[in-house]
């Protein structure tokens, strides 16, 4: 921890310019004179500006809790505060209107950073934060904010004591605890749902669902392989069996050779039949003419004999009455008889000749009927050719529905080679499904070993988690912190008040929350002249506060470089008795071998002859200015 050196301000609240050397200075009395006022030497002189001067210069905060523009001397546009500490560490703070400035320098090289971290970098410089700075060096005039004060929370009592024993580093230790445990539970979750999501992932393969359909899908093939092999099996049956019933195509096609020979036949009887019907048609025609020139010569021969016949009883001719018997009549009659002759030989001869062609003409129509007896066969023979074509036909059917068979047999055949070659469909998806399950078995595997490791590292934490919480290692110095705050306090206690005021620290623990959380409650308890509880006067309550602000001043001085070397008191002898008064001085005085620098600030100057040196903050025509006294 650095010390601090000096303080300086510019235009600060009713100051124009101050400095104030901080380290070594003894123990200094701090009055004022209030030049302004005749109702007031010391009050309104600016004072306890100085100690504003200094906690807002390091913390930018004051304890009447000033902020913003009021700290800014009027008629001025900046206030200005540097505080130099050892190390050549040197904090420049300015407010100007409406706009808040902070520095921090080494030397000539400025610490730079974002505001908040600025502020920090001070704190661990100076080793404590506003609260602890107020309640171990800086006691100020009605500051309502004190220890034991019982506006004041336990929060910030405790905050104080926290800081006080630098268990900032614990509650650093337990937010890396649990952030290490957190991130441990958010790896554990990862690594849960990694399980979880691999775990379903492996189901959604199913292996023993694709192993059940392989098995299923094997069955089926061998179902259609052993079913296309019995319809094969039945087709070859079935050709054989239609075979079995086909006809000799060899013995059908002489039959039908034999029946076309005998067509021919018949035609050629038919054709021949046609030819002899034709001559005895012409034999018919000659016939009848031949019976006409016989039907004539007899019709003549009987008109002649006739004529004759007639002329046979007469002597003359009935026409030209002529002798018949000489002469052109007998010569006629003799001509007609030779006609009669003639014309009977004709007759004979047309007979003769009539009967001849009648005879060839019957023998012609015989020879044809013959003919066409022979022809009547080839109807008969016709649909015995169509009873064999038919029969061939059938053949040639049932040669193609053996052939259709025997074909429809082989594709069978074919079909079974070609089912029981298929490839397992399951066989590459199971495989496939097995690598990935074996891959993601293996994950979970490496996922569960690391799920252990990290329960263990979890279980760690949690230990480290509990032991860094507020009810842990905190509170175990907390408790440990009460008996020697009881004591100093007590001690100083009894040179401000020979013993008849006692006070007593305690931590007491108390359920926080139905999951079984505690916290610690900083208790303090009192007796005045033994009665325990007893409402305590002003001036009690001030070598009350007193007592516990050394007591905490000696808490921090307990801790390797936790204390400044400073004290400053703001109006502590006023309100107190002349002893009230020299019991504090004896007990300041005696401080003053621990402290290398004590401000004391009083409106009475009987008692600055107790002091090593004396300053006077002077008043005049509204301007502050700190002068030797």
């Amino acid at each position: 921890m650095t010390e601090l050196l000096a303080l300086s301000a510019e235009d600060f609240c009713c100051f124009e310019a101050f400095t104030l050397p901080l380290l070594r200075q003894g123990l200094v009395w701090l009055g004022g004179d209030n030049q302004d006022s005749d109702a007031a030497e010391s009050n309104g002189s600016g004072k306890s500006t100085i100690f504003k001067a200094l906690s807002w210069g390091i913390y930018g905060e004051t304890i009447d809790g000033e902020k913003g523009d009021k700290v800014i001397r009027n008629g001025t546009k900046c206030a200005r505060v540097v505080i130099r500490m050892t190390e050549d560490w040197r904090v420049i703070r300015e407010r100007r209107k409406g706009s808040p400035r902070l520095w921090l320098y080494r030397g000539e090289e400025e610490y730079k950073a974002d505001k908040a971290d600025v502020q920090t970098k001070i704190n661990e410089l100076v080793g404590m934060d506003f609260r602890s700075f107020r309640n171990t060096v800086l006691y100020g005039q009605r500051d309502r904010s004190r220890f034991v004060d019982p506006s004041t929370s336990d929060a910030d009592r405790k905050r104080v004591l926290h800081h006080i024993l630098r268990t900032e580093v614990l509650r650093t230790c337990h937010d890396i605890a649990k952030k290490r445990n957190l991130a441990l539970v958010h790896e554990i979750a990862d690594l849960e749902e990694q399980i979880r999501t691999v775990t379903a992932r492996i189901e959604e393969h199913d292996l023993e669902g694709l192993r059940e359909e392989s098995r299923a899908w094997e069955e089926s093939r061998q179902s259609r392989a052993e079913a296309a092999a019995g319809h094969a099996r039945a087709l070859v049956a079935r050709a054989k069996e239609i075979g079995r019933e086909a006809p000799d195509k060899k013995e059908l096609a002489k039959r039908i050779e034999e029946i076309d020979r005998k067509l021919l036949l018949c035609e050629r009887a038919t054709e021949k039949a046609d030819r002899l019907r034709d001559e005895a048609d012409r034999l018919a025609t000659e016939l009848s003419e031949a019976r006409g020139v016989e039907y004539a010569a007899g019709a003549a021969v009987s008109d002649l004999e006739a004529r004759l016949a007639a002329l046979g009883g007469s002597e003359r001719c009935p026409t030209c009455n002529s002798p018949l018997g000489k002469g052109e009549a007998a010569a006629h009659i003799h001509e007609m008889e030779g006609e009669v002759f003639r014309l009977n030989g004709k007759a004979e001869a047309a007979k003769d000749r009539a009967n001849a062609i009648e005879a060839a003409a019957d023998e012609k129509r015989e020879a044809a009927d013959a003919m066409e007896r022979k022809a009547r066969a080839k109807f008969e023979l016709t649909r015995e050719r169509g009873r064999v074509e038919m029969a061939i036909a059938r053949a040639e059917t049932i040669s193609t529905l053996v052939k259709d068979a025997s074909e429809a047999a082989r594709l069978k055949i074919a079909e079974v080679k070609e089912i029981k070659a298929e490839a397992n469909p399951y066989e590459t998806r199971i495989a496939k499904a097995v690598a990935i399950v074996k891959k993601h078995r293996a994950t979970i595997r490496d996922a569960r070993g690391k799920l252990r490791e990290k329960a263990t590292d979890r279980a760690h934490e949690e230990f480290w988690v509990k032991g860094f919480s507020p009810a842990g290692l905190p509170s175990f110095l907390l408790d440990s912190t009460m008996p020697y705050l009881t004591e100093r306090a007590n001690h100083y206690l009894d040179g401000l008040a020979d013993g008849d005021i006692q006070m007593g620290f305690s931590t007491q623990r108390e359920l926080k929350s139905a999951k079984g959380e505690y916290r610690d409650e900083i208790d303090i308890r009192w007796t005045i002249e033994g009665v325990e509880g007893y409402p305590p006067s002003g001036g009690q309550f001030k070598k009350m506060e007193i007592a516990t602000d050394l007591a905490l001043m000696d808490l921090a001085a307990t801790r390797e470089g936790g204390h400044l070397d400073l004290l400053c008191l703001d109006e502590c002898l006023d309100g107190l008795d002349s002893e009230g008064r020299s019991r504090i001085i004896h007990l300041l005085q005696g401080l003053r071998k621990s402290r290398g620098t004590i401000y004391v600030i009083s409106h009475d100057p009987g008692v600055a002859e107790a002091f090593e040196r004396a300053l006077v903050v002077t008043k005049r025509d509204g301007i502050a200015r700190l002068e030797a006294a």
